[in-house]
């Protein structure tokens, strides 16, 4: 059951950022027109950065590879998001995205703690 709870725990903390990946990629355009509202520059490749750092930590969360660091980097990057679009805290809706983006880094420091649990390739490559 443990097995299962880490897998399942795994999967949508990186469906999140794989999803999120994709919409960037289809709206890319008005992607970059907000992240140059939040004081961006170079937003191109910036957002570039951003869709491979959430597709490969991502990724690294669903298949159970080197799960660890895939975590510590969506951990990385949701704490330089979380500083760059929530800075303003005593506006209710910005607080509540800090407290929920603080939460999902929560779970990401859990699977970066216990690493991909018995089902994943880090498992099967370490036996």
């Amino acid at each position: 059951m443990n097995s299962i709870a880490v897998l399942v725990a795994r999967i949508l903390l990186a469906l999140l950022f794989v999803v999120s990946a994709f919409r960037q990629m289809m709206y890319h355009h008005g992607v970059e027109h907000e992240m140059a509202a939040h004081g961006m520059i170079y937003t191109p490749f910036l957002l570039g950065c951003a869709v491979l750092i959430e597709l490969t930590g991502g990724l690294s969360l669903i298949l159970g590879y080197e799960t660890r660091w895939g975590a510590l980097e969506l951990i990385a990057f949701t704490l330089a998001a979380t500083f760059i679009y929530y800075r303003r805290i005593s506006d209710r809706d910005k607080l509540i995205h800090v407290l929920k983006n603080l939460a999902i880094i929560g779970g990401l420091l859990m699977i970066a703690a216990v690493g991909p649990g018995t089902i994943g390739i880090d498992r099967a490559t370490s036996s």
